[in-house]
């Protein structure tokens, strides 16, 4: 906050919307795929079962990739539209938009990595090791503070220089929680850790593609995105086009926490149907 105060006026509002909007994927996948996992961790580790910790530690952490990745790849590639339907167009000026947009997008590319430290941090809590998990977060606090007094007073950059500084310091986060925990477990396969989360980056990264495109295009040649509807059209089928390619590649590459997908879309219908059915049950004889 005293970084941002001295990047100039609204450099506060644009860090804290941008930021705000960046925490939707990690409530609605990252935080609740590791607090479920943590009662299997601790039974596991209570049994003295590494094999199985390790296991479901990777099982989540990729569930955790199938769902964040992509939601990454969207707020990344769609930040203007987001931010402009999300805080409205009329009530936020152009040039604050796309400086909340690019400060959207830097707090984005270390989305995984911030949902992958609160799923690894429960690893250690579950073999009873807190101290580790607070020392690497000291660690991330204090490069997290250099770099933003770095790239604020040395290099003169804007507010998304903070945004950047935080995610290179949450990826370190996450990527010293991985190693040390990797050599508590006794190292994890190799080829499980990193083929399955190879195919999500990269079915991630072609969605991202086929967001771009269809958004240039028709940004530049089909909708006058000074109008919310036409604004609103233009987002809702560049993210239809970009959620389709990603499904069809994660079925291409068989990456197998598609089935968490399907799941947790039977469970939408479940929730939908037990909503509709009380008003479908009341007929004229109950009345």
């Amino acid at each position: 906050v005293i970084l941002s105060s001295l990047l100039g006026a609204g450099s506060v509002t644009i860090f804290t919307l941008a930021q705000q909007l960046s925490l939707v994927p990690l409530g609605l996948f990252g935080l609740p795929i590791a607090q479920a996992a943590l009662p299997t961790f601790s039974e596991y580790a209570a049994r003295g079962d590494k094999e199985r910790l390790k296991d479901s530690l990777l099982t989540s952490l990729h569930q955790i990739l199938f769902f964040i990745l992509p939601a990454a790849a969207f707020l990344v590639v769609m930040r203007i539209p987001v931010v402009r339907l999300i805080y409205g167009a009329d009530q936020v000026t152009w040039d604050a938009t796309v400086l909340t947009g690019r400060t959207l997008a830097f707090v984005s590319v270390s989305l995984f990595a911030q949902a992958t430290v609160h799923l690894l941090s429960r690893g250690f809590f579950a073999i009873h090791d807190s101290k580790t998990p607070v020392v690497m977060a000291v660690i991330s606090i204090v490069t997290n503070t250099i770099l933003s007094i770095v790239l604020v007073f040395v290099f003169r950059l804007p507010i998304w220089a903070l945004a950047l500084s935080a995610s290179i310091a949450s990826t370190l986060h996450a990527l010293l929680l991985l190693i040390f925990l990797d050599k508590r477990l006794g190292r994890f396969d190799r080829a499980e850790l990193f083929v399955p989360a190879a195919k999500i980056m990269v079915a991630s990264l072609i969605m991202g593609l086929f967001l771009y495109i269809p958004m240039k295009l028709l940004d530049q040649l089909v909708f006058d995105t000074t109008r919310t509807l036409n604004l609103f059209l233009l987002t809702g089928t560049a993210t239809c086009i970009g959620l389709a390619t990603y499904l069809f590649c994660v079925w291409l590459f068989n990456i197998e926490e598609v089935i968490a997908f399907i799941k947790f879309a039977r469970k939408l219908v479940k929730i939908k149907d037990i909503l509709v059915e009380p008003s479908q049950e009341v007929g004229p004889e109950k009345r």
